[in-house]
């Protein structure tokens, strides 16, 4: 997903919602601000998008876990 996305789901998201929308590069370990769509790029960027997106997805779990400890 991209920041258009985002603005378009929370357009259609309540304002007392609870659940909060976050893009998966948000939980990038080396900082990055979005996941690039290798579709558009070159096709060695297939690589660093899946090693991104795999980063990414080990520290959502990583935070989501502890946050269900507590």
């Amino acid at each position: 997903m991209d920041i258009g996305n985002m603005k378009a789901l929370n357009n259609k998201c309540p304002e007392n919602a609870k659940p909060q929308l976050l893009l998966l590069a948000s939980f990038d370990p080396n900082g990055a601000k979005v996941i690039l769509d290798p579709s558009y790029l070159e096709e060695i960027d297939y690589e660093k998008c899946y090693q991104q997106c795999l980063s990414c997805c080990t520290a959502f779990i990583t935070q989501t876990s502890s946050l269900n400890k507590e």
